[in-house]
């Protein structure tokens, strides 16, 4: 999955795995799980992916960014989130001020 401006996407590439992964119907590491109801029923009931599929990254996926390029990547992201909401709200507005 890649992530752009606070989104995630799944590109070709990772629905060509997903699906190979589905087709295939065995244990992926780090990817994907095959469970019985049994499973299931122990983690009562949730699907979530968590509690399936344990991530440990791969020799040399290691973050080796600094703490301070980690967090000006963050804030980048923030103030691109507070934009968006900020249009978002100004359109909604708009929108109600039609309807007064």
């Amino acid at each position: 999955m890649e992530r752009k401006n606070a989104q995630s996407y799944l590109e070709d590439s990772h629905i060509k795995k997903i699906a190979l992964a589905y087709e295939k119907y065995e244990t992926v590491p780090n990817f994907a799980k095959v469970v019985t109801i049994k499973d299931i029923a122990y983690n009562n009931f949730s699907l979530s992916i968590p509690l399936y599929i344990k991530y440990s990254p791969q020799e040399g996926e290691v973050d080796e960014r600094s703490v301070q390029i980690r967090y000006e990547n963050w804030r980048e992201l923030s103030e691109t989130a507070k934009q968006s909401f900020d249009k978002l709200n100004a359109m909604v507005e708009m929108e109600f001020k039609e309807y007064e």
